[in-house]
C-alpha cells in the first residue's frame, strides 16, 4: 500500500509543477518553486451583475519546505498573509496576499485561496 501510496504523491507533485511560484513571508523569507496557478473572472451571480476574480495556486508542500521556506506552525500550515507571485497566460506578473490555506496531507499538495491581487511591473 505504501508504494501506491507514494507513487500517487510522486504523481501529484508532478501535476501542479506548471508555473513559478515566488512566495515571501511576512517576516521576509522568500522561496521559489514550481506549482500552479489560477486566475479566473467571474460575473453575473444568479441574476445580480458583479465583477470579481478568483484566484488560487497549488504546490507541493516538501518542494517549498525543501528551500527552508516557513511552511507550518505548530504542525499546521501557516501561510496566511505570505504574498506569492507568478506570470500569468499573457506573460503579466501578479502579486496576491494568501488568505485561505487548504492541504491535502494524504498526497502533500497545499491549495491556497489568494486574495486581490496587483500586477507588479507595469
Amino acid at each position: 500500500m505504501a508504494n501506491v501510496l507514494e507513487r500517487a504523491r510522486t504523481r501529484a507533485r508532478a501535476a501542479v509543477k506548471q508555473t513559478q511560484l515566488s512566495f515571501t513571508a511576512p517576516t521576509g523569507e522568500t522561496a521559489s518553486v514550481m506549482g500552479s496557478a489560477s486566475l479566473r473572472h467571474l460575473s453575473d451571480f444568479e441574476g445580480i451583475s458583479a465583477s470579481t476574480q478568483e484566484a488560487h495556486c497549488s504546490f507541493a508542500e516538501k518542494d517549498l519546505q525543501e528551500e527552508g521556506y516557513p511552511v507550518r506552525s505548530g504542525g499546521e500550515p501557516n501561510l496566511h498573509k505570505h504574498s506569492v507571485e507568478f506570470v500569468d497566460a499573457q506573460g503579466t506578473t501578479r502579486i496576491f496576499t494568501i488568505i485561505d490555506v487548504h492541504p491535502d496531507d494524504t498526497l502533500g499538495i497545499i491549495r491556497c485561496i489568494l486574495g486581490a491581487g496587483v500586477v507588479s511591473g507595469g
